[in-house]
């Protein structure tokens, strides 16, 4: 039997990755390859080439592509010394744009190369008056909970991604981290459980599509006792519109595999701890997965798996999980 080790921040990438696929619907299939290459060359730490394919896919488009794909290029540039091009890109969103993620650009240890940069302070700036101005209409008094959430969380989150990427699994630099995450953790949590006790899930009206994904994000960190619990809330707040759908599906996958069953929608990857491989939990029904998926907003098997090097094949996973349910 294979030996488990659950993707750290899974739940965040997945929900990057399906957003940028959706989009790349709508660009031209040469764009759409290079994004993925440039996307493929970071998540090996080759930072040049990834900003150089950025750099080809965005000329394709005439750089009208979203603005948190320059984002991701900008952070490319960085990890790469290329300080000038980083700045340039984020000019074009921040000051000259609408990006609005200030809480993720203040905290992204990919910039942190920009920060003596003259330019820096201007760039968080735009940033943070986009935020507000994008937000203006949500709750005053929920907001400045959500932005310390999503701060707190993500802050040694990323770090601990930008570590494991440098020194590997078991360095030491990584269990301080790990433990002031789970820290974090425990304290969202109980400002989530204030939040639900005295709002319910909170509108869409309320807090915005990035409040619901934060919120969600956070009870994703919890246990799996607490992801029971809260499961019918999830459900009527996807029923009112108030979070995507598939924050629904990735709930019930991790409770499934929690309890040693099959997943029904595939959102659940692992790695082998010996051979350091990802693969996909056992999913229930495969064959007809892709199917649920798309009712729940969520991309083909094929194309979520893609950046954890996996190629979908349902009877390969067929007979991987008999193995594995052994």
């Amino acid at each position: 039997m294979l030996k488990l080790f659950s993707t750290l921040l899974l739940f965040a990438l997945t929900v990057t990755t399906v957003k940028a696929q959706v989009i790349y619907r709508k660009m031209d299939d040469k764009t759409v390859s290079l994004l993925k290459k440039a996307k493929a060359h970071y998540n090996k730490q080759e930072y040049k080439q990834s900003a150089e394919t950025y750099s080809k896919a965005f000329l394709i488009e005439g750089y009208k592509v979203p603005q948190s794909t320059m984002f991701n290029a900008a952070c490319s540039w960085s990890k790469a010394n290329n300080i000038d091009s980083a700045i340039s890109l984020l000019t074009r969103i921040t000051i000259n744009g609408i990006y609005d993620d200030y809480n993720h650009i203040i905290i992204d240890p990919d910039l942190e190369s920009l920060h003596n940069h003259p330019e820096w302070e201007n760039i968080v700036d735009a940033a943070k008056r986009n935020s507000a101005k994008n937000n203006q209409n949500l709750d005053a008094n929920l907001m400045p909970i959500i932005d310390t959430m999503v701060r707190t969380d993500q802050y040694f989150r990323m770090r601990y991604m930008d570590s494991l990427r440098k020194y590997g699994d078991g360095a030491p630099e990584l269990k301080q981290m790990m433990y002031e995450y789970k820290k974090i953790d425990s304290l969202n949590l109980e400002r989530l459980e204030k939040i639900i006790a005295e709002y319910g899930w909170p509108t869409k009206k309320q807090i915005g599509a990035n409040g619901a994904r934060t919120l969600f994000l956070v009870l994703q960190h919890a246990d799996i006792s607490t992801h029971k619990r809260y499961l019918p809330i999830v459900h009527k707040a996807a029923q009112n519109g108030d979070i995507k759908k598939e924050y629904v599906a990735y709930l019930e996958d991790r409770i499934a595999v929690a309890d040693g069953k099959k997943q029904i929608y595939g959102s659940q990857i692992h790695r082998d701890s010996n051979s350091k491989r990802h693969y996909v939990h056992p999913i229930e029904d495969p064959e007809h997965v892709d199917e649920r998926r798309a009712k729940y907003g969520m991309s083909p098997m094929s194309e979520y798996v893609r950046p954890y090097n996996i190629e979908w094949n349902v009877q390969e996973h067929i007979k991987q999980s008999i193995e594995l349910m052994k």
